[in-house]
Parts: structure tokens; C-alpha cells; sequence
């Protein structure tokens, strides 16, 4: 059950490391006290915790609030699924530091590995 966390949990710390090396070399070098934590916390393997509310996160989004958006953007013609994404995009952005092409593949690496453990007997 925890082995996609693990293979996905190594391409988020070596993310981290390279994140936390290009802030050293930049001349800004400056980021909040908080963002520093959540990055340490990410290289260790605290970070699997994250990385199990991440899919908590998603997974109760996904659950709960996205058949009742599906159902009013139905209803009033306006897209309401998007900007839903986009919140959940951003949260996982400020926690991560990681773009949108890195979330979603992030998303869809671990998504994969779930799918391919859950085929083999």
C-alpha cells in the first residue's frame, strides 16, 4: 500500500534538494522561515506524512466536493471545476514549491504506480 508513496516520495526529495540548492546559488537566496521548515520536513521521510495528506486532501476533494461542483457548473453553465483545481494546485504549490507541470505530473507518476501495484497478484 505505501510502496507508490515510496517510489514517488524519492522524485519529490531529490525536487526538494535541487529547490533548496538553486535558492542557495540565487542571488534572492531569501524565503520565508515557513517554506525552509516544509522543505527539510519534504528531504526526510517526514515527507511521506505529506504525501499521504496530499492524497487525503484529494482524495476527500474529490469525494465530497467535486460531484456537487460537477452538478452546479451543469446547472449554471459556468465552469466551477477549475477554479477548484486550481486551489488544490495552489495549496501543493506553497507547500512544495513545485510548478503546475511538476504537480500534475507528480499527480499522475503517483496515480500510475497506484494503478500498476494494484494489477500485479
Amino acid at each position: 500500500m505505501l510502496c507508490p508513496y515510496f517510489a514517488v516520495y524519492t522524485s519529490l526529495m531529490n525536487f526538494q534538494i535541487d529547490l533548496n540548492k538553486r535558492i542557495r546559488n540565487s542571488s534572492k537566496g531569501c524565503t520565508s522561515f515557513f517554506k525552509q521548515l516544509v522543505q527539510v520536513f519534504f528531504i526526510f521521510p517526514t515527507g511521506l506524512m505529506f504525501l499521504i495528506c496530499y492524497d487525503i486532501l484529494y482524495s476527500l476533494a474529490n469525494f465530497l466536493v467535486m460531484p456537487f461542483l460537477i452538478l452546479i457548473s451543469g446547472c449554471l453553465g459556468k465552469n466551477w471545476i477549475q477554479p477548484f483545481e486550481r486551489l488544490l494546485d495552489t495549496v501543493m504549490y506553497q507547500t512544495t514549491g513545485m510548478n503546475y507541470m511538476d504537480i500534475k505530473g507528480f499527480r499522475s507518476q503517483r496515480t500510475i504506480l497506484q494503478l500498476q501495484l494494484e494489477s500485479i497478484p
